[in-house]
């Protein structure tokens, strides 16, 4: 397993999520987005205290700070490592607008 790290902004979390769960090949459901919803509130960032669970074929861990900031860091396979990249590349990167 390798690992991607990425950090971003919180309006920007699902969005990442979302991105992650298709890399994963899985359907980013109202259930896993609430338990990682959840598990993010009892994180923190700065002790390095990070909710980890597994997304597909991914293992997503993440953390939160007190800006408005996430870490996430993502266990894959070599094979997918250059699609992991670039989700956290692009989620980092651009600010989600909601439509």
């Amino acid at each position: 397993m390798t690992v991607s790290n990425g950090i971003v902004d919180s309006a920007n979390f699902i969005f990442c999520l979302e991105l992650l769960a298709w890399v994963g090949n899985v359907e980013l459901n109202e259930s896993l987005r609430d338990a990682f919803e959840g598990g993010l509130h009892d994180s923190d960032w700065e002790s390095d205290r990070r909710y980890e669970l597994p997304l597909g074929g991914l293992e997503v861990s993440i953390a939160k700070d007190d800006a408005g900031y996430i870490s996430i860091q993502v266990k894959s396979a070599q094979a997918e490592i250059q699609a992991v990249e670039l989700a956290l590349y692009v989620a980092a990167g651009y600010r989600v607008v909601p439509q």
